[in-house]
């Protein structure tokens, strides 16, 4: 559950459709892909994970990949619940973070779950109503991801810097239960240029290449 982004690169010595700079997901055998930048986002907590793997069996890395992925995710999931729950009246300028980390991690083992669930069996008459519904559930587990991202970032980022220490302050706001909401998010930003940047990079020298090769 999610979208998928990977950025493959090639050896030049390739065919060219195998070649560097290329953007999919998909379409080359494991001979050609030599490595791949891949970037999931979780609905639920809009979790963005990467990683470069490289490629010996393009299958089985793959199959690794998502396993660590699915991983991770449980566990930021799981922290999120477990830090909102354990400071759930320690934010007295903004009551609203705790609610978030819960809800946030909540939904993330949510989706995740779902996301495990075994397709049915090939039916026209069942998948043509499962596909509706599938994609009617993802349009709105997207839509309540985005509200509830950048309500949360309304919340987290409004209040900086609280009050760490004076817990009678009216901005107050328990230190590791800030610093967590603060720095996760924040996270999802950095994580998110570099994915942007490493595109970029990508489509340059993919068109740097193509350029060569007809000029060759």
């Amino acid at each position: 559950k999610g979208f998928l982004w990977r950025v493959e690169v090639t050896p030049s010595f390739l065919p060219s459709k195998g070649r560097a700079g290329s953007v999919g997901t998909g379409g080359r055998g494991p001979e050609q892909t030599l490595c791949y930048l891949q970037v999931d986002i979780f609905k639920g907590f809009t979790w963005l994970s990467a990683a470069i793997v490289f490629n010996s069996s393009w299958m089985e890395r793959e199959a690794i990949f998502k396993v660590c992925m699915k991983l991770l995710t449980l566990i930021l999931g799981i922290a999120c619940i477990t830090i909102g729950a354990i400071y759930l009246d320690s934010c007295t300028k903004q009551y609203m973070i705790p609610i978030y980390l819960i809800v946030s991690g909540s939904t993330t083992i949510f989706f995740l779950m779902i996301s495990l669930i075994p397709c049915p069996p090939n039916d026209e008459s069942n998948n043509s109503i499962l596909l509706k519904i599938g994609r009617v559930c993802d349009r709105l587990e997207l839509l309540f991801s985005i509200i509830w991202f950048i309500a949360g970032n309304v919340w987290i980022y409004s209040i900086y810097k609280p009050e760490y220490i004076d817990q009678s302050s009216p901005d107050y706001c328990n230190k590791t239960l800030y610093l967590f909401a603060f720095w996760t998010n924040t996270a999802i930003y950095i994580i998110f240029a570099l994915m942007l940047f490493l595109g970029f990079c990508a489509c340059l020298l993919g068109g740097t290449a193509w350029i060569r090769r007809s000029d060759g």
